[in-house]
């Protein structure tokens, strides 16, 4: 069997990421309405979420100039025998990937924040977690850039340093999912044996309320695990090629930045299309319930799903 080209890897990467690129655009534009519009028209400039369309807007931005420079760098003649890894493009790669992953931890220790009554003990661990990866991914950029170690000391170094990157991310999603969805199968509990305890007075006092566990949290429950799972799954599986480290990592890291917005998005169409569907999530805007406490019981208020979610 004759053997590959030294840029098939590359080139398979950037395929695929054009491909999920595709998906996500799909999915940024269906979200973008979301942030800016509501049932009435356009959203006043006080009831947008900046914080949250600020996030939305750098993963698209920084996705796209991932793509972007995936293809420049195929486009470029690389001859077999002269790859550097001081080459500008095998430098800022490296960087955009890793704000993308960062962006996306972040995100999530946000959540699992909000989630958990803003308890800082719970997210002790997680920021932990994402200051260190945030660290080795500076140490392994610092290390593309380096000319004057010889080229095997340095594959030898950055193949080390991310799979430990990839290893972090992964317990970082791992947990934040857990927490948040633990959290939300607690009160989804909490809810139906309070609802089984107050009985027929219960559907007096709330007309149409169902006699299960309130619709809200099931649909979020849902949409949280399927989510993280999109983004653990891809985190998974770059972890495993940066071990390996082969033309695999070009395909991983190529779908892991792409998981990273569509996951994002998702949560924000899904929960849109929920509410307009079946009228979860609150009446008016995109609600979701919040996870408070009044002495023993659960109370539930709402919250914004495109933020906490």
């Amino acid at each position: 069997m004759p053997a590959l080209r030294a840029d098939a890897g590359p080139t398979a990467g950037v395929l695929l990421e054009a491909f999920l690129y595709g998906i996500y655009l799909v999915t940024f534009f269906r979200a973008l309405p979301t942030l800016l519009r509501s049932a009435s028209g356009w959203k006043p400039v006080s009831d947008v979420h900046w914080a949250t369309l600020s996030v939305f807007l750098l993963l698209w931005i920084n996705g796209t100039i991932n793509l972007c420079l995936g293809i420049v760098r195929n486009l470029q003649v690389q001859p077999e025998k002269d790859y550097r890894f001081t080459d500008w493009i095998n430098v800022v790669k490296p960087v955009n990937v890793s704000l993308q992953i960062l962006l996306a931890g972040g995100l999530l220790i946000y959540r699992c924040w909000i989630v958990n009554l803003r308890r800082r003990i719970v997210i002790v661990l997680p920021i932990a977690l994402w200051m260190a990866g945030a660290a080795i991914s500076i140490y392994a950029c610092y290390l593309q850039t380096r000319s004057n170690l010889h080229l095997t000391v340095n594959l030898e170094l950055l193949q080390m340093i991310w799979a430990l990157f990839w290893a972090i991310t992964v317990a970082l999603n791992l947990y934040t999912t857990t927490s948040i969805t633990y959290r939300i199968w607690r009160v989804r509990r909490e809810c139906t044996a309070t609802r089984r305890t107050v009985g027929h007075l219960n559907e007096l006092l709330d007309g149409q309320c169902p006699k299960s566990a309130n619709p809200d949290l099931e649909t979020a429950f849902r949409i949280v695990i399927e989510s993280g799972a999109i983004y653990t799954a891809t985190s998974i599986a770059a972890f495993v090629s940066a071990c390996f480290w082969n033309d695999s990592v070009y395909l991983t890291s190529a779908a892991d930045i792409m998981a990273v917005g569509i996951a994002f998005n998702l949560v924000i169409v899904r929960v849109a299309k929920e509410r307009k569907n079946h009228g979860f999530f609150g009446s008016s805007g995109a609600k979701l319930l919040r996870f408070g406490k009044t002495g023993p019981s659960t109370a539930l208020s709402y919250l914004n799903p495109s933020v906490y979610l």
